[in-house]
């Protein structure tokens, strides 16, 4: 059986010819953020429109540029705005980290690397931050595929594609909605890092056969802080 793949290279926004700060910047394949020694936190986006629906392999690679100083940088890979991972370098690393995550993607959707002044230190200091980062979409997917934390990517052990999360802290509740298959199970997790380890919060959810489900979870009682969540779709 032949497999069709694909294998684009994400082109740069219009370049920001180097001006004094703010410094954010996106060249053909090098960038610099904004930190906040220079007013707000400016992350240098490449971003990708999904043109055809299926599964796409997501590769990315960060390395610094300029390896003379600086706390070192973060790239983060993003799937319609959720944060699906993210490597960080020190500034001195001029070879860099590699990664990667799977998605089922529908036309339309956005896949982005973003480029922030975050170093290994947990600072947002811009110094020296000139970088190398760029994304490749691939769509091959390898045979029994894993997401880097582990979770089996496939037709089961997917994560669905969120539509709206809402939090209502007067009730300690949580409103989600997302995709679904007609006869998966679905599993609300959350992370307080947007990586491994997951969680899960409470039973899991059938898909009600309208392509969405929607679902309220309450009295969730997780202790103060910022959370991601996701929807994994369960192996039958």
């Amino acid at each position: 059986m032949a497999t069709a793949s694909k294998t684009l290279v994400i082109p740069p926004t219009t370049p920001t010819p180097a001006l004094p700060a703010p410094w954010t910047e996106v060249g053909e394949f090098n960038g610099h953020p904004n930190g906040d020694n220079n007013g707000d936190v400016h992350w240098a986006v490449r971003r990708w429109t999904v043109t055809d629906p299926g599964p796409l392999a997501l590769n990315y690679h960060l390395r610094k540029e300029n390896t003379g100083g600086g706390n070192g940088t973060t790239a983060i890979l993003l799937h319609n705005g959720q944060q699906l991972g993210r490597i960080t370098v020190a500034g001195n690393d001029g070879v860099g980290l590699r990664s990667w995550h799977f998605v089922n993607a529908q036309a339309g959707d956005r896949v982005e690397v973003a480029l922030s002044p975050r170093g290994p230190d947990g600072t947002d200091n811009d110094g020296a931050d000139s970088s190398i980062f760029t994304l490749l979409v691939d769509g091959f997917i390898p045979p029994s595929p894993f997401q880097p934390d582990g979770t089996p990517f496939g037709s089961g052990g997917g994560v669905s594609t969120l539509l709206d999360v809402a939090y209502d802290a007067g009730s300690d509740s949580l409103a989600l909605s997302w995709t679904n298959q007609r006869g998966k199970e679905y599993q609300v997790q959350y992370s307080a890092t947007g990586m491994a380890p997951w969680t899960n919060i409470g039973l899991s959810f059938p898909a009600d056969g309208s392509g969405s489900n929607s679902e309220t979870l309450n009295a969730l009682g997780l202790p103060g802080g910022t959370y991601i969540f996701r929807v994994l779709e369960l192996d039958p």
